[in-house]
């Protein structure tokens, strides 16, 4: 029976992470004149201070290799999710850099609130009833009758119970912050090697080498049977 090649792909297109689907609706609807006009966090492009352009140049601070590499992709323009993928990161790892250098006054502090909430939330900075009560979606005082009610239920659980968040947005947060621990893997041979993130004396660096060369080899092991449906259907 002949494969349907169509659903294979839209299938493997599907398959990426939650952020980066975002970002493909976006352009899409950019190029029909359709555009959505909210505020996407992975579009977020970090902009460099003056003490960050400095410590970059001058690394007077001695920090670790991922922080300078971050601070280099921000002085490239990049945006969190074209870090993410230029520096081999997930989406929370890369947030957790951004929320260090703007402690550190490198990075300047984000001027819309959703973005400056979601990034705290997804380094681990604050947990889900903050973050939305740093967006403004709920009251100090809704939030503080979430914790306070007795119950064994997650405090995202009780603030749909209690109708302040909807369910269909609690889903799409807790999904945002699901997928922002994984990556999107690229041919390592690709990659710079002058932007490595770890040291070659990190054992980090290495454990998180080798197992995305596994993922790389069963990501090629998959493309390869879709190249051979192809190639027995047409």
């Amino acid at each position: 029976m002949k494969k349907n090649i169509c659903e294979l792909f839209f299938n493997r297109v599907l398959d990426v992470p939650l952020w980066v689907k975002e970002v493909l609706y976006k352009k899409l609807s950019d190029s029909i004149g359709n555009s959505d006009n909210s505020e996407l966090y992975q579009l977020y492009i970090p902009i460099l201070t003056f003490s960050g352009k400095n410590e970059l140049d001058e690394k007077k601070c001695g920090f670790d290799n991922n922080i300078y590499n971050f601070l280099k992709y921000c002085d490239k323009e990049m945006n969190i999710l074209e870090i993410a993928v230029n520096a081999y990161l997930s989406i929370e790892e890369v947030s957790k850099f951004l929320i260090f250098c703007i402690n550190q006054k490198f990075i300047e502090i984000p001027k819309s609130k959703k973005i400056m909430a979601m990034a705290n939330y997804i380094s681990g900075k604050c947990r889900i009833g903050e973050y939305f009560l740093q967006t403004g979606e709920i009251s100090e005082e809704q939030l503080q009758n979430a914790l306070n009610f007795d119950n064994e239920e997650k405090t995202g659980q009780k603030l749909v119970k209690f109708e302040y968040i909807p369910q269909k947005l609690m889903n799409y947060i807790l999904q945002l912050k699901n997928d922002s621990q994984k990556r999107i893997v690229l041919d390592y041979n690709l990659l710079p090697k002058t932007e490595a993130v770890y040291t070659d004396n990190d054992k980090k660096y290495e454990e998180k080498i080798c197992a995305l060369k596994k993922e790389n080899e069963r990501l090629r092991h998959q493309m390869t049977k879709i190249h051979d449906l192809v190639r027995k259907n047409v």
